[in-house]
């Protein structure tokens, strides 16, 4: 069975998960899981292994839109490599196929990752410091610099739902998108009283607190978007790359991983002060 990329460095959207009392029997004592909307605790790798085709496309979709974004020459950077090991800013586009070979191989049926890699297609680069790679805080100083770079990135995904996705010449935003512009200004006026709130703890997570119900409302959409999209992928194939779909599943990637990091974050800051 292949190594996969998982297995020699994070990326993001992955995690390190130890077998517990509730887990079934024959699992291994610690494996990768991929975390995703459906899957927020992850999915290990040995029950994605047996999953039914529609999770296991899901799942590497998910991974695929969290590691990599379009190619633009301009921004290619340490990751714009055909492989995470090979030399840093190497300006080769990545192809779809042998990112999702490295991650996958073994774990999903060489099929899938041929059709999934084929449709993709081979313009694609690795996301620039992508928050996974932030080490992890060794003191409040540092948990605070990671914490207000987490609710900035945060913050930036869900402006990005108005007005962008209205397109040229519309003068209101989409239908298909999780908060009102009302909701959204609420929402990015909480976070910022998050962010002013680093040095009060208390503050901090009850401002955390109240932008639960729209983040979750948040998580909600972007399940349904990439389930949506997942399973339109292999129907409509490259051609869904030139419609308004990969925004909003982008966004969508996007808004749960920011929210997963932020939170993450905020437990660990939260424990520690």
């Amino acid at each position: 069975m292949g190594e996969n990329v998982s297995s020699r460095r994070p990326s993001r959207g992955t995690a390190w998960r130890k077998l517990e009392a509730s887990d079934s029997l024959g699992r291994p004592l610690a494996e990768w899981a991929h975390v995703t909307p459906r899957f927020p605790d992850g999915i290990p790798n040995s029950t994605l292994r047996t999953a039914n085709i529609a999770v296991q496309q899901e799942t590497a979709l998910v991974w695929f839109l969290a590691n990599l974004k379009p190619y633009d020459l301009s921004g290619s950077g340490p990751y714009g490599a055909l492989n995470f090991a090979l030399g840093p800013y190497a300006p080769s586009p990545v192809r779809a196929f042998h990112a999702l070979d490295g991650e996958f191989k073994g774990i999903l049926p060489e099929q899938l990752i041929l059709t999934m890699g084929s449709t993709l297609g081979n313009n694609w680069m690795w996301i620039d410091e992508p928050p996974f790679e932030r080490p992890q805080p060794e003191n409040k100083d540092q948990f605070e610099v990671a914490l207000l770079k987490a609710l900035g990135q945060l913050s930036a995904n869900i402006e990005r739902l108005y007005p962008p996705l209205g397109g040229i010449g519309h003068n209101h935003p989409p239908n298909d998108v999780p908060l009102s512009p009302d909701e959204q200004a609420e929402v990015l006026q909480t976070i910022e009283e998050a962010k002013a709130a680093i040095k009060d703890p208390p503050k901090l997570k009850n401002a955390w607190s109240a932008l639960q119900p729209a983040l979750l409302k948040i998580g909600a959409w972007s399940a349904a978007q990439i389930a949506t999209f997942s399973e339109g992928l292999m129907s409509e194939g490259g051609k869904a790359f030139g419609k308004s779909a990969p925004k909003l599943v982008i966004l969508a990637v996007g808004a749960h991983f920011y929210h997963h990091d932020a939170a993450g974050l905020i437990e660990a800051f939260l424990k520690a002060v």
